[in-house]
């Protein structure tokens, strides 16, 4: 990861509100609830693609840098792979999982995270 996308995923988790949370599960359900002002979008990658003829992967630092210029968020694979450094950087392990389609494998991700108990730990 670059030190822009190093830099994007601390200022999406400072971003949050973390002040008297109560454990994990509840530090989880904050920082998703602001990871959620980015919008699943498909407008900044298909214009990626109009750039460079071919479609690129959009990494933390392009995502913030577009969210904070437009307003824009990305696809599954760009939002996934941001959140899930935000997470890391915040103590949890999510867990990187792939989705097959009617139309393709490992068409789609998403994340797990396995929280102990509910309450404390990370």
């Amino acid at each position: 990861m670059t030190a822009a996308d190093r830099a994007a995923v601390r200022a999406a988790l400072m971003s949050t509100d973390l002040a008297g949370s109560d454990g994990a599960l509840e530090r989880l359900a904050r920082i998703a609830r602001d990871f959620a002002r980015f919008p699943y979008e498909n407008l900044t990658k298909i214009l990626a693609c109009a750039r460079t003829g071919e479609p690129e992967r959009r990494l933390p630092a392009e995502v913030m840098a577009d969210h904070e210029r437009w307003g824009a968020g990305g696809t599954c694979f760009a939002l996934t792979h941001f959140f899930g450094r935000i997470l890391g950087a915040a103590g949890f392990e999510p867990e990187l999982l792939f989705a097959d389609r009617s139309y393709a494998q490992d068409a789609h991700t998403a994340l797990s995270v396995t929280v102990s108990g509910g309450g404390g730990g990370g």
